[in-house]
């Protein structure tokens, strides 16, 4: 199995973040195989690739198990920094991509059901097990809720050391607080707080 980009066959100055990504791993791509992504995860991200990157794709996603079922994380996070890498020219524009793909799921019928029924704090207390759903070795629980003017969430991202880069959990962020705008909220903020390499905290706040 390749540890780098080299061992790929691929040039490591095409892919800076995907290359900060693996420096700071243990064992490269080989990291972590007890964490993984359902494929749904980067889905998007593979879709994009194979059309528009078919040599950087195939090089990524050859030497590993094929796109179904679940994934091992950290080439799933590859996969997903090499869409920044080659497709977007900012993480601006990354992270605008994300915001869009998520609202295309939030206007898929099942959703659009769930997101009338449950409030935000239920949705928030359930992401849990909504997160159990799509990643294995990692966990994304309510921390805490803070009720007032305005009401707080705090989430805990807790994750194997370098397993999610300030990018991916950027994502995240983005991802969750798309899903609350599409339960109604208007006047919402979120801000991600680095807590330690294994732990971040991803804060949701909105008028009570």
């Amino acid at each position: 199995m390749p540890e780098t980009l080299e061992d790929c066959g691929l040039d490591a100055a095409s892919l800076p973040s995907v290359t900060r990504f693996l420096a700071e791993l243990p064992a490269g791509l080989e990291s972590y195989p007890d964490c993984a992504a359902r494929h749904d995860v980067v889905m998007e991200a593979v879709a994009q690739l194979r059309e528009q990157h078919p040599r950087g794709f195939s090089a990524l996603a050859d030497p590993f198990p094929p796109f179904h079922g679940w994934l091992a994380d950290v080439p799933a996070v590859s996969l997903a920094l090499a869409q920044r890498d080659l497709v977007f020219d900012t993480d601006e524009a990354w992270l605008d991509f994300v915001r869009e793909a998520q609202a295309r799921v939030n206007k898929k019928p099942m959703y659009r059901t769930v997101l009338k029924l449950l409030s935000p704090t239920l949705l928030l207390m359930s992401i849990g097990k909504r997160w159990a759903t799509f990643r294995r070795g990692s966990t994304l629980q309510l921390q805490g809720l803070e009720r007032g003017e305005r009401i707080v969430a705090t989430l805990e991202l807790a994750y194997p050391a370098g397993l999610f880069p300030p990018l991916l959990i950027q994502a995240q962020r983005v991802r969750i607080e798309d899903v609350l705008r599409a339960n109604g909220l208007k006047e919402l903020d979120s801000e991600v707080i680095p807590v330690n390499a294994s732990s971040t905290e991803l804060r949701f706040a909105w008028k009570g």
